[in-house]
Order: C-alpha cells, then sequence, then structure tokens
C-alpha cells in the first residue's frame, strides 16, 4: 500500500475529490494533506501570498471535514530561521499559536528547527512531530538525532532518493517512519537551497519580491534550462518507480504543490497512485512549471522504463556523479525544447542576472 501526502486547498470539494481517489485506487491512498495560514507567527518556507487563502475558522471547518472523511492533516511550519529573538519570545509565540491550532484540531506538526522540535516535544507530547525536508536529513546519524528529540517520522533529503544502499540502511537501522517527496525538481545538491529557505522564512515581512523571483528562482531555472543533464540528475521520482522504494520498506510519498490551483494538483496526483504516466514527465513536477511551458520542454516518461533500475544495479552514487554517467547524459539528449524560445529565455535570464549584480 502506497500512501501519499498531498497539498492542502481547503475546500471540501478538494476532500471529496480526493475521498474519490481513495475509492478509485484500493492499493493507494491519499492519508494526509499538508499546509498553514499563509502569515502565521510561525513562518512557512513559503512566501505567505503564493499558499492558499485561509483564516484560522477556515482551518477548523477543513480539518473536522478531512478527519470525518478519514483524511489527516498535517500543519506546516517549516520555517528554516527564526530570526533574532530571544528564547523567550520565541516560547511565548510559539506557545500561542500552537494552543491555537491545538483548539482547531492540529495533531500533526512537520517543523524545520530543532529548537521547535524540542519545544514541541517538551510541551506537547500529544503532537506528532514530523522533521521536515527542509532539514536535508540524508544520513543515519541524522534520523536517530531526530529519533531521540521525540521525531516519529522525517522526510528525507530530496539529493538522497536515489541512492539504494543509503535509503535502505536508513530504514534497516532506524525506527521513524520514513518519507520521501516524488515530483521536485530542484537542482541536485543545490547550493542556494538553505538560502532560498532563509529568504521565505523572512520574506513575510515584505522582502522586496525581486529577491524570491529574480534570485535564487530564475537562477535555479535558468541553470538546467541551460544545462538538461541537470533536469535528470534531480531527485524526482516516477510514479512507475514507486514499487521499488515500497520494496524497500519505504512506502510514504510527500507530492509537492502549495499553492498550485486545485484542478492541476489533482491531475498530479493521480498518476502517482495509479503508478503510472503517459506524457510528459515534466508535467509532474511544478517548480519552474509555467518557465518550462514557454520553453516546451518535454521528456516522454515512458521512454524512462529502466532508468531507475540502471542507476539501483550499477551503484550510480549522485553525490559523486555529477551527471556524468552514461545514462543519464544519454536521456538528458531526450529533452526537447522550442530552442529559440530557450536561448531568448537564456539570454533574458542573464540580462536580469548582470542587472542584479551592478555596482551601486
Amino acid at each position: 500500500m502506497n500512501n501519499f501526502k498531498v497539498p492542502a486547498i481547503f475546500s471540501k470539494e478538494y476532500i471529496d475529490e480526493l475521498v474519490t481517489l481513495n475509492n478509485k485506487y484500493k492499493d493507494s491512498q491519499v492519508i494526509e494533506t499538508y499546509g498553514c495560514l499563509p502569515y502565521g507567527t510561525i513562518s512557512s518556507s513559503r512566501v505567505g501570498a503564493q499558499l492558499p487563502n485561509a483564516t484560522i475558522d477556515i482551518l477548523k471547518e477543513y480539518i473536522s471535514y478531512s478527519l470525518e472523511k478519514e483524511i489527516d492533516f498535517n500543519y506546516i511550519m517549516n520555517t528554516t530561521c527564526h530570526g533574532n529573538e530571544s528564547h523567550e519570545n520565541l516560547n511565548k509565540l510559539f506557545h500561542e499559536e500552537i494552543k491555537l491550532l491545538l483548539e482547531v484540531g492540529v495533531k500533526n506538526i512537520t517543523a524545520s528547527t530543532p529548537y521547535l522540535i524540542q519545544f514541541l516535544h517538551n510541551n506537547y507530547p500529544e503532537i506528532n512531530i514530523i522533521a521536515s525536508i527542509n532539514m536535508c536529513v540524508s544520513s543515519v546519524a541524522q534520523v536517530l538525532q531526530l529519533q531521540n528529540m521525540g521525531v516519529g517520522k522525517v522526510v528525507l533529503d530530496r539529493n538522497i532518493n536515489r541512492n539504494y544502499k543509503l535509503l535502505k540502511d536508513i530504514k534497516r537501522i532506524c525506527d521513524a517512519d520514513l518519507e520521501l517527496l516524488v515530483n521536485s525538481l530542484c537542482l541536485p545538491f543545490c547550493i542556494m537551497h538553505q538560502y532560498h529557505n532563509n529568504l521565505n522564512s523572512h520574506y513575510q515581512s515584505g522582502t522586496d519580491e525581486k529577491l524570491i523571483k529574480v534570485y535564487p528562482y530564475s537562477e535555479c531555472i535558468s541553470s538546467y534550462v541551460e544545462n538538461p543533464i541537470l533536469m535528470i540528475c534531480s531527485g524526482w521520482i516516477r510514479p512507475e518507480d514507486l514499487k521499488e522504494y515500497t520494496a524497500l520498506g519505504i512506502n510514504k510519498f510527500k507530492i509537492d504543490g502549495r499553492g498550485i490551483p486545485q484542478k492541476t494538483i489533482l491531475e498530479v496526483i493521480e498518476p502517482y497512485m495509479k503508478n503510472e504516466w503517459k506524457g510528459n514527465l515534466f508535467d509532474l513536477m511544478f517548480s519552474g512549471r509555467a518557465s518550462r511551458r514557454s520553453i516546451s520542454a518535454y521528456l516522454d516518461n515512458e521512454n524512462l522504463e529502466n532508468f531507475l533500475l540502471t542507476l539501483f544495479k550499477n551503484k550510480i552514487d549522485c553525490r559523486s556523479c555529477g551527471g556524468k554517467n552514461k545514462k543519464c547524459m544519454d536521456i538528458a539528449k531526450q529533452i526537447t525544447f522550442d530552442e529559440e524560445k530557450r536561448t531568448e529565455y537564456i539570454k533574458e535570464n542573464k540580462k536580469d542576472s548582470k542587472i542584479l549584480f551592478k555596482e551601486v
């Protein structure tokens, strides 16, 4: 049985659609949705203006209806930085928000800082704590540390999705539930990752919008548009390959897409539940979606039938490969673009970069 955690859209209609999918695919179940208030006291690593709009009353009604339909809810507190607040002030803010969340039915919280995790464990034992993917957990030692802090589930770093031996060892040694993000097209081992999370964590207070849209966001997208091998090296998992992870004992999967329209999210959830997708692989991924479509980036998912097994069997370690293995390079050559639009896109992004870094 594959279990999915999917983005929350705060409507009863959305929950009804998920129930319909659960009834349709008995071996795959959406067991929870995840989300947060767009402007909570404890910020998210997503910009509030880009998240589904909700109030505390809407959240309460949504959670109640969701639980009635046997779909759990996971509240996201995945900011990677709490600023320069003292521990006393932080504790006060944490207590105020968490008590309010408990009142509306929240029982699961995803956190990205050790301090918040230990605060929850010490003060609210009734809450199930999930370690966010933003903690970049990629070793047995890290999972064991989090277990000792009271974490019951860890969303592992997307960069180890293809490291068969490491995943197997983590599963064998650690007791915490493990979850994998399946549809990310973030740059592999991106050095801007934590910088981006920190920017988003502080954006709530009114950061210049260009800091988010021009750098690092467009910098990431232009990198893989210019170097398509990076689109292959990213840690995505095809719907057809979920079975390779369930064979390892990992059957919990997260689908990315907070802030994406309901219809589009459902169009991505169903192929993962069905374990099958016929079409453009990149249509399953949201980061940079509009930019990829503007240049007609296309890779036929059906041409990747043995991709993951080849990596597993040849024990290719993405940490030391850098996209230099023949299998990935051959697949990257299959990616097609509208070359005229692609060239123009790269040119415009280089122009934006020059403006951004100009001397003042």
